[in-house]
Protein backbone atom coordinates (compact mmCIF):
# COMPACT_ATOMS: atom_id res chain seq x y z
CA UNK A 1 0.00 0.00 0.00
CA UNK A 2 2.80 2.43 0.91
CA UNK A 3 4.62 1.64 -2.31
CA UNK A 4 1.48 2.35 -4.36
CA UNK A 5 0.96 5.64 -2.53
CA UNK A 6 4.53 6.74 -3.20
CA UNK A 7 4.23 5.78 -6.87
CA UNK A 8 0.99 7.76 -7.17
CA UNK A 9 2.53 10.87 -5.59
CA UNK A 10 5.67 10.65 -7.73
CA UNK A 11 3.59 10.05 -10.83
CA UNK A 12 1.42 13.10 -10.15
CA UNK A 13 4.54 15.24 -9.61
CA UNK A 14 6.18 13.99 -12.81
CA UNK A 15 2.98 14.68 -14.77
CA UNK A 16 2.74 18.21 -13.37
CA UNK A 17 6.37 18.98 -14.19
CA UNK A 18 5.89 17.68 -17.72
CA UNK A 19 2.80 19.85 -18.24
CA UNK A 20 4.69 22.87 -16.95
CA UNK A 21 7.67 22.13 -19.18
CA UNK A 22 5.46 21.71 -22.26
CA UNK A 23 3.74 25.04 -21.55
CA UNK A 24 7.00 27.00 -21.74
CA UNK A 25 7.82 28.30 -25.20
CA UNK A 26 11.42 29.51 -24.81
CA UNK A 27 14.32 28.57 -22.51
CA UNK A 28 12.37 25.78 -20.83
CA UNK A 29 15.50 24.01 -19.54
CA UNK A 30 16.98 27.17 -18.00
CA UNK A 31 13.64 28.09 -16.41
CA UNK A 32 13.30 24.62 -14.94
CA UNK A 33 16.77 24.94 -13.46
CA UNK A 34 15.67 28.22 -11.90
CA UNK A 35 12.47 26.69 -10.49
CA UNK A 36 14.42 23.81 -8.96
CA UNK A 37 16.88 26.28 -7.43
CA UNK A 38 14.04 28.35 -5.97
CA UNK A 39 12.45 25.22 -4.53
CA UNK A 40 15.69 24.04 -2.92
CA UNK A 41 16.94 27.37 -1.56
CA UNK A 42 14.61 29.33 0.73
CA UNK A 43 17.30 31.68 2.09
CA UNK A 44 18.82 33.11 -1.10
CA UNK A 45 19.24 36.88 -0.94
CA UNK A 46 19.90 37.45 -4.64
CA UNK A 47 19.61 35.89 -8.06
CA UNK A 48 23.35 35.27 -8.00
CA UNK A 49 22.92 32.81 -5.13
CA UNK A 50 20.27 30.92 -7.10
CA UNK A 51 22.60 30.59 -10.07
CA UNK A 52 25.23 29.02 -7.79
CA UNK A 53 22.89 26.29 -6.55
CA UNK A 54 23.51 22.71 -7.66
CA UNK A 55 20.20 22.38 -9.61
CA UNK A 56 21.22 25.34 -11.81
CA UNK A 57 23.62 23.60 -14.17
CA UNK A 58 24.01 26.52 -16.58
CA UNK A 59 25.88 29.80 -16.62
CA UNK A 60 24.67 32.93 -14.82
CA UNK A 61 23.63 34.57 -18.11
CA UNK A 62 21.15 31.75 -18.80
CA UNK A 63 19.17 32.80 -15.74
CA UNK A 64 18.51 36.29 -17.06
CA UNK A 65 17.94 34.94 -20.55
CA UNK A 66 15.25 32.58 -19.27
CA UNK A 67 13.43 35.24 -17.26
CA UNK A 68 13.53 37.73 -20.13
CA UNK A 69 12.00 35.15 -22.50
CA UNK A 70 9.39 33.75 -20.14
CA UNK A 71 6.31 33.07 -22.24
CA UNK A 72 3.60 30.44 -22.15
CA UNK A 73 2.61 28.46 -25.20
CA UNK A 74 -0.20 30.02 -27.21
CA UNK A 75 1.01 33.63 -27.00
CA UNK A 76 2.39 35.26 -30.15
CA UNK A 77 5.01 37.97 -30.40
CA UNK A 78 2.28 40.56 -31.13
CA UNK A 79 0.31 39.63 -28.01
CA UNK A 80 3.28 39.12 -25.71
CA UNK A 81 2.58 42.17 -23.49
CA UNK A 82 -1.08 41.18 -23.05
CA UNK A 83 -0.11 37.56 -22.44
CA UNK A 84 2.38 38.65 -19.78
CA UNK A 85 -0.35 40.66 -18.01
CA UNK A 86 -2.60 37.58 -17.93
CA UNK A 87 0.23 35.21 -17.03
CA UNK A 88 -0.92 34.38 -13.46
CA UNK A 89 -4.24 33.06 -14.75
CA UNK A 90 -2.40 30.72 -17.09
CA UNK A 91 -0.33 29.42 -14.19
CA UNK A 92 -3.52 28.89 -12.22
CA UNK A 93 -4.79 26.72 -15.03
CA UNK A 94 -1.73 24.51 -14.70
CA UNK A 95 -2.24 23.91 -10.97
CA UNK A 96 -6.05 23.62 -11.10
CA UNK A 97 -6.00 19.82 -11.29
CA UNK A 98 -3.62 19.57 -8.34
CA UNK A 99 -5.81 21.52 -5.89
CA UNK A 100 -7.26 19.33 -3.14
CA UNK A 101 -11.00 19.73 -2.70
CA UNK A 102 -11.98 20.69 0.88
CA UNK A 103 -13.08 17.62 2.84
CA UNK A 104 -14.05 18.96 6.29
CA UNK A 105 -15.22 22.49 5.60
CA UNK A 106 -17.86 23.10 2.90
CA UNK A 107 -15.99 25.96 1.22
CA UNK A 108 -12.71 27.01 -0.34
CA UNK A 109 -10.70 29.34 1.91
CA UNK A 110 -8.76 32.23 0.36
CA UNK A 111 -6.35 34.70 1.94
CA UNK A 112 -5.30 38.06 0.53
CA UNK A 113 -2.61 40.50 1.63
CA UNK A 114 0.14 42.80 0.42
CA UNK A 115 3.80 42.11 1.12
CA UNK A 116 6.73 44.54 0.67
CA UNK A 117 9.96 43.88 -1.21
CA UNK A 118 12.40 46.47 0.13
CA UNK A 119 15.08 47.62 -2.35
CA UNK A 120 16.66 50.68 -0.72
CA UNK A 121 19.86 50.61 -2.82
CA UNK A 122 18.36 49.80 -6.25
CA UNK A 123 18.34 53.37 -7.50
CA UNK A 124 17.63 52.38 -11.11
CA UNK A 125 14.73 50.06 -10.23
CA UNK A 126 11.62 51.04 -12.20
CA UNK A 127 8.64 52.42 -10.27
CA UNK A 128 10.26 52.16 -6.87
CA UNK A 129 8.35 53.89 -4.07
CA UNK A 130 7.77 54.15 -0.34
CA UNK A 131 6.15 50.99 1.04
CA UNK A 132 4.96 49.85 4.45
CA UNK A 133 7.70 47.83 6.11
CA UNK A 134 7.74 47.11 9.87
CA UNK A 135 11.06 48.21 11.26
CA UNK A 136 12.10 46.78 14.65
CA UNK A 137 14.26 49.83 15.47
CA UNK A 138 12.52 51.91 18.17
CA UNK A 139 11.34 55.32 17.00
CA UNK A 140 11.61 54.58 13.27
CA UNK A 141 8.61 54.87 11.00
CA UNK A 142 7.45 51.48 9.60
CA UNK A 143 8.33 52.30 6.00
CA UNK A 144 10.89 51.30 3.39
CA UNK A 145 11.74 51.91 -0.27
CA UNK A 146 10.97 49.27 -2.87
CA UNK A 147 8.00 47.43 -4.37
CA UNK A 148 4.74 46.01 -3.05
CA UNK A 149 3.19 42.73 -4.16
CA UNK A 150 -0.42 41.66 -3.79
CA UNK A 151 -0.75 37.91 -3.11
CA UNK A 152 -3.97 35.90 -3.33
CA UNK A 153 -3.50 32.40 -1.94
CA UNK A 154 -5.58 29.32 -1.31
CA UNK A 155 -5.48 28.15 2.32
CA UNK A 156 -5.90 24.37 2.14
CA UNK A 157 -7.06 22.15 4.97
CA UNK A 158 -4.38 20.61 7.14
CA UNK A 159 -4.26 18.08 9.93
CA UNK A 160 -3.24 18.86 13.52
CA UNK A 161 0.34 17.70 12.87
CA UNK A 162 0.76 19.23 9.44
CA UNK A 163 2.76 22.42 8.95
CA UNK A 164 0.81 25.43 7.62
CA UNK A 165 1.20 26.04 3.92
CA UNK A 166 -0.56 28.01 1.19
CA UNK A 167 -1.06 27.73 -2.56
CA UNK A 168 -0.36 31.13 -4.21
CA UNK A 169 -2.89 31.65 -6.98
CA UNK A 170 -2.00 35.17 -8.11
CA UNK A 171 0.85 37.50 -7.30
CA UNK A 172 1.18 40.92 -8.95
CA UNK A 173 3.23 43.98 -8.21
CA UNK A 174 1.26 46.99 -7.03
CA UNK A 175 2.32 50.03 -9.12
CA UNK A 176 2.89 53.28 -7.27
CA UNK A 177 0.02 54.83 -9.25
CA UNK A 178 -2.47 52.25 -7.93
CA UNK A 179 -3.92 51.27 -4.60
CA UNK A 180 -3.41 47.71 -3.39
CA UNK A 181 -7.20 47.35 -3.31
CA UNK A 182 -7.44 47.98 -7.06
CA UNK A 183 -4.97 45.22 -7.87
CA UNK A 184 -6.66 42.89 -5.37
CA UNK A 185 -10.06 43.34 -7.04
CA UNK A 186 -8.60 42.25 -10.38
CA UNK A 187 -6.98 39.23 -8.75
CA UNK A 188 -10.11 38.02 -6.94
CA UNK A 189 -12.41 38.54 -9.93
CA UNK A 190 -9.90 36.77 -12.18
CA UNK A 191 -9.80 33.72 -9.91
CA UNK A 192 -13.56 33.60 -9.34
CA UNK A 193 -14.21 33.66 -13.08
CA UNK A 194 -11.40 31.32 -14.13
CA UNK A 195 -12.91 28.53 -16.27
CA UNK A 196 -10.69 25.80 -14.80
CA UNK A 197 -11.29 26.61 -11.13
CA UNK A 198 -14.40 25.52 -9.19
CA UNK A 199 -14.62 28.80 -7.26
CA UNK A 200 -17.25 30.28 -9.57
CA UNK A 201 -19.70 27.42 -8.85
CA UNK A 202 -18.78 26.40 -5.29
CA UNK A 203 -18.78 28.34 -2.03
CA UNK A 204 -15.59 30.29 -1.31
CA UNK A 205 -14.65 32.38 1.72
CA UNK A 206 -12.07 35.17 1.60
CA UNK A 207 -10.38 36.55 4.74
CA UNK A 208 -8.80 40.02 4.64
CA UNK A 209 -7.51 42.62 7.08
CA UNK A 210 -8.83 46.09 7.78
CA UNK A 211 -6.99 47.69 4.85
CA UNK A 212 -9.46 46.05 2.45
CA UNK A 213 -12.63 46.82 4.45
CA UNK A 214 -13.47 49.58 2.00
CA UNK A 215 -16.48 50.02 -0.23
CA UNK A 216 -14.21 50.27 -3.28
CA UNK A 217 -13.01 46.72 -2.65
CA UNK A 218 -16.05 45.07 -1.07
CA UNK A 219 -18.59 46.20 -3.67
CA UNK A 220 -17.09 44.41 -6.73
CA UNK A 221 -17.10 41.08 -4.88
CA UNK A 222 -20.72 41.49 -3.89
CA UNK A 223 -21.88 40.36 -7.32
CA UNK A 224 -20.79 36.75 -6.72
CA UNK A 225 -23.42 34.87 -4.73
CA UNK A 226 -21.10 31.96 -3.88
CA UNK A 227 -18.30 34.22 -2.56
CA UNK A 228 -18.21 35.43 1.07
CA UNK A 229 -15.79 38.09 2.32
CA UNK A 230 -14.81 38.24 6.01
CA UNK A 231 -13.06 41.55 6.64
CA UNK A 232 -11.52 42.89 9.80
CA UNK A 233 -12.57 46.43 10.71
CA UNK A 234 -10.31 49.05 12.24
CA UNK A 235 -11.29 50.18 15.72
CA UNK A 236 -11.82 53.79 14.59
CA UNK A 237 -14.35 53.01 11.85
CA UNK A 238 -17.95 54.21 11.84
CA UNK A 239 -20.70 51.96 10.52
CA UNK A 240 -24.38 52.71 9.99
CA UNK A 241 -27.33 50.55 10.86
CA UNK A 242 -30.12 49.94 8.37
CA UNK A 243 -32.39 53.00 7.95
CA UNK A 244 -35.87 52.87 9.49
CA UNK A 245 -38.85 52.23 7.21
CA UNK A 246 -39.90 55.30 5.27
CA UNK A 247 -43.30 56.60 6.42
CA UNK A 248 -43.14 60.08 4.90
CA UNK A 249 -44.13 60.46 1.25
CA UNK A 250 -43.15 64.13 1.13
CA UNK A 251 -40.31 65.69 -0.85
CA UNK A 252 -36.76 64.53 -0.41
CA UNK A 253 -35.06 61.17 -0.59
CA UNK A 254 -35.61 58.65 2.23
CA UNK A 255 -32.78 58.16 4.66
CA UNK A 256 -29.77 56.41 3.16
CA UNK A 257 -28.36 55.31 6.50
CA UNK A 258 -29.66 54.63 9.96
CA UNK A 259 -28.08 55.21 13.35
CA UNK A 260 -24.27 55.58 13.28
CA UNK A 261 -22.21 53.08 15.24
CA UNK A 262 -18.68 54.02 16.29
CA UNK A 263 -16.60 50.91 16.85
CA UNK A 264 -14.32 52.83 19.23
CA UNK A 265 -17.26 53.06 21.64
CA UNK A 266 -17.90 49.38 22.17
CA UNK A 267 -20.26 50.04 25.09
CA UNK A 268 -22.97 51.46 22.82
CA UNK A 269 -23.07 48.27 20.74
CA UNK A 270 -24.60 46.29 23.55
CA UNK A 271 -24.49 42.49 23.76
CA UNK A 272 -24.14 40.73 20.39
CA UNK A 273 -27.13 38.98 18.83
CA UNK A 274 -24.96 36.08 17.74
CA UNK A 275 -21.42 34.85 18.29
CA UNK A 276 -19.18 32.06 17.04
CA UNK A 277 -15.70 30.88 17.96
CA UNK A 278 -13.48 28.51 15.98
CA UNK A 279 -10.08 27.72 17.50
CA UNK A 280 -8.33 31.11 17.73
CA UNK A 281 -10.98 32.93 15.66
CA UNK A 282 -13.89 34.76 17.24
CA UNK A 283 -16.78 36.56 15.58
CA UNK A 284 -19.78 38.54 16.78
CA UNK A 285 -22.80 39.99 15.00
CA UNK A 286 -25.29 42.72 15.82
CA UNK A 287 -28.74 43.15 14.28
CA UNK A 288 -30.87 46.31 13.99
CA UNK A 289 -33.15 47.02 16.96
CA UNK A 290 -36.31 44.93 16.96
CA UNK A 291 -35.11 42.55 14.24
CA UNK A 292 -33.72 39.80 16.46
CA UNK A 293 -31.06 37.62 14.88
CA UNK A 294 -31.49 38.87 11.32
CA UNK A 295 -28.09 40.14 10.15
CA UNK A 296 -27.82 43.90 9.92
CA UNK A 297 -27.40 45.60 6.55
CA UNK A 298 -24.62 47.99 7.43
CA UNK A 299 -22.92 50.37 5.04
CA UNK A 300 -19.17 50.76 5.34
CA UNK A 301 -18.15 54.40 5.38
CA UNK A 302 -15.73 55.26 2.54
Amino acid sequence: MLKQLIEAVVGALVNFRQRLYDALVYRADALFNLLDSLSGNTTAQSVVELSLNAPFTRQYSSLHDGVDNLQLRGATAETAPAATAALPLDWVGLVADALSHPAERPFWLLGLDTTPAVRPFAETLVDRGVVYYPNPAPGNKPIGVGHRYSVLALLPERGPREAPWVVPLRCERVPTAKQAREVAVEQVVGVLTHPLLPLSQELSVEVIDSHYSHAGYLSPGGGYESHVVIARLAANRTLYRAPPPCTNSGPGHPLWYGEPVQLSQAAILGPPDDAAELRALRGQAWAPPGVGRTPARSAVSP
